[in-house]
């Protein structure tokens, strides 16, 4: 029988993003992001907001969804099939999470440092997905003018097929 389960990927700030990454209360003591298991008929979705609701004491209203982010991944877990689909969301003003028991830690930190705490590799393809992601889909908010500066581009004079100018 394979088990289903849901979670958030949880980020702050503008690149470089600093994620949000729990330490699990029991062994192998391994670190990411709120999830959980679904209870009775919940939708994905449900069972991700309430699962990182019951994990981190962050309310719906403390972050945004990303409506453009979904990732599934399926994995082996005591022996049984274990499927978890991640969304991912930014949170509206720095907070820091409540610890339920489940977790012992939790860390805010840059992907970099995110992936040298990962014990496996399906969490680091997630993370460099979810931060691709955020790359490619940047808000117009971030953008700064640095980025896009073309002051260095020569302007090329416009000539007809005659190598005349017009």
């Amino acid at each position: 029988m394979s088990v289903r389960a849901a979670g958030i990927i949880i980020y702050r700030g503008a690149r470089p993003y600093e994620f949000l990454l729990m330490k699990a209360n029991y062994p192998p003591y391994h670190w990411s992001p709120p999830k959980g298991h679904h209870d009775g008929n919940e939708t994905d979705i449900q069972a991700a907001v309430r699962e990182t609701e019951e994990e981190t004491g962050f309310r719906p209203g403390d972050y945004e969804l990303n409506k453009t982010f979904m990732k599934e991944m399926t994995y082996i877990a005591h022996g049984r099939n274990k499927t978890v689909v991640y969304y991912m969301a930014k949170m509206k003003k720095d907070k820091d999470p409540r610890l339920s028991r489940e977790h012992q830690a939790f860390k805010w930190v840059p992907l970099k440092e995110a992936c040298d705490l990962f014990q496996h590799q399906e969490m680091l393809d997630l993370y460099y997905a979810a931060d691709v992601h955020l790359v490619l889909n940047k808000p117009s908010d971030e953008c700064q003018q640095s980025e896009l500066d073309f002051s260095n581009i020569p302007v090329a004079s416009s000539e007809n097929s005659k190598g005349t100018k017009e």
